[in-house]
């Protein structure tokens, strides 16, 4: 003998499910469906070394995007082309700068975009480039970190002087 079913509900309850879960997903997942995002390439003559594709960018100690790509510049070999995403939001104009920060114990590396004023004009894209380039500076710690090797000849100057007296 065939029990009866309500297949109307058990239907209705696999699409409710399915909906759920859906939701649950793009919940999870962050997803914004009205953020814009602009693209950035900045490029950088010194190493960048700790810096990943996903790490954050932040503008005055706020993250507004993340690294989308590192490579070498195909038109000077010798620097480093960075490619972020930026929230449209963003303030990014023709004096704003970028730098590399140290990001806590970790080692790893994030973008710090800085110095806008609100009387200067939007970034703009060149004609020969692909996107708006935002100009780089070293930041304090690789300012430090160059002068290590003429910091350490001076101690070991200092320390020969020493024992000669």
């Amino acid at each position: 003998m065939e029990t009866r079913a309500n297949y109307l509900m058990v239907g209705g309850f696999v699409l409710l499910l399915a909906t759920g879960l859906v939701v649950f997903v793009l919940w999870l997942a962050k997803f914004q469906f009205d953020v814009r995002f602009d693209h950035y390439d900045i490029r950088y003559e010194s190493s960048v070394t700790g810096l990943q594709v996903g790490s954050p960018v932040r503008y005055r100690g706020v993250r507004v995007g993340e690294v989308t790509d590192i490579s070498l510049d195909p038109k000077h070999p010798n620097q480093v082309l960075v490619t972020v995403e930026v929230e449209g939001r963003t303030p990014v104009r023709s004096d704003t700068y970028a730098t590399l920060e140290l990001e806590g114990l970790t080692g790893g590396l994030y973008v710090l975009l800085s110095g806008t004023s609100l009387d200067a004009p939007p970034l703009e894209k060149q004609k020969d480039e692909r996107r708006p380039v935002i100009a780089s500076r070293r930041s304090t710690l690789q300012q430090v970190l160059e002068g290590a090797p003429e910091l350490v000849q001076k101690v070991d100057l200092l320390l020969a002087r020493a024992s000669d007296l």
